[in-house]
């Protein structure tokens, strides 16, 4: 058994430095980023770092996850933004999928060492998680959602469906695409998403767009009124933006959005994760924008824990 033990205060750096290696390293596992949750959102009671560590103490695996205090149990879930899962290091040869044994026995250390330090535990694993073997040895309970990845290559225009190439090229005509920072536009975003706190939702926002991690993006009609939005996390070191809170009057329109917006990204961001989609007419929207279907594992502990699924688009 490996060692998994907290990251110390003093190991910002060496934490940096592993992130920036590791293939799975996204935004989301920035100790600066898991902070501004903390800080955001009073429920919170910090974030827990777990390294997972070889005899010469170099990282192998690592994981942060938020902690919510709950009675006398601490508790984690996932947080309303981006993923949450394991990074792993470089050298173990995670992507490669043949010869597993030197990811699978740190992954198995980490996940049962955080199920000893945060009993009930919820997880949104990033498309990079694909073996999730270590969950299941740990007895884990695991559901599978699944998100589209778009890359916006030479040929995009080529991969667009025949049918929904008019929709695009009308609605090119027909809408524009801001950045939005108007506070009441922000204010209209946080009204799309009753289940989530405005404030902390507007304090978040004025985080990323100061540490420009973040646009919120609005498609806006002749009016110039906003009819769509989506947030786009622009993430260091793996180069995707990551959208979430997509919110649009039907398909036709988050069409309109996601092209422009993925045209907007393309030059700093060409690979960009467009979200989970409970609605299955958006889903196949976006197999017809031309996003790959990508499987993504959302994992628990105990295994009886009911999970929620009420999350708006692209928070998965």
């Amino acid at each position: 058994m490996e060692n998994v033990r907290e990251l110390k205060p003093d190991e910002t750096e060496k934490w940096n430095a592993f992130l920036a290696k590791s293939p799975q390293g996204t935004l989301f596992h920035r100790l600066d980023w898991n902070q501004m949750l903390a800080d955001t959102e009073p429920q919170m009671g910090g974030f827990l770092a777990l390294v997972c560590v070889d005899k010469k103490d170099d990282f192998l695996a690592a994981l942060t996850v938020p902690r919510r205090p709950a009675s006398s149990r601490t508790s984690s879930g996932s947080p309303s933004f981006g993923y949450v899962s394991p990074l792993l290091a470089d050298s173990l040869g995670y992507a490669e999928r043949h010869h597993t044994y030197s990811s699978y026995t740190p992954l198995v250390d980490l996940t049962k060492s955080l199920v000893e330090r945060v009993p009930t535990v919820r997880i949104n694993n990033s498309p990079a998680i694909w073996d999730i073997r270590s969950y299941m040895f740990n007895q884990w309970k695991i559901e599978t959602v699944y998100t589209h990845e778009y890359l916006r290559a030479e040929d995009a225009w080529g991969r667009v469906s025949p049918d929904l190439q008019p929709i695009l090229q009308q609605g090119a005509q027909k809408f524009s695409l801001q950045i939005a920072t108007d506070e009441k536009w922000e204010d209209l975003f946080a009204s799309r998403h009753p289940q989530f706190d405005a404030t902390i939702l507007k304090k978040r926002l004025a985080w990323m767009r100061a540490n420009e991690t973040g646009r919120l993006y609005a498609l806006t009609d002749p009016q110039n009124q906003p009819v769509a939005f989506t947030l786009a996390m622009l993430s260091q070191p793996d180069g995707r933006a990551y959208l979430w809170g997509t919110s649009s009057p039907d398909a036709d329109t988050e069409a309109i959005l996601l092209w422009q917006v993925c045209s907007a990204l393309a030059a700093d961001f060409p690979r960009i994760d467009l979200g989970y989609s409970a609605n299955i007419q958006i889903s196949q929207m976006k197999d017809k924008l031309g996003g790959k279907l990508l499987p993504t594992f959302v994992t628990s502990y105990p295994k009886e824990r009911k999970s929620n699924k009420s999350q708006p688009d692209g928070s998965e």
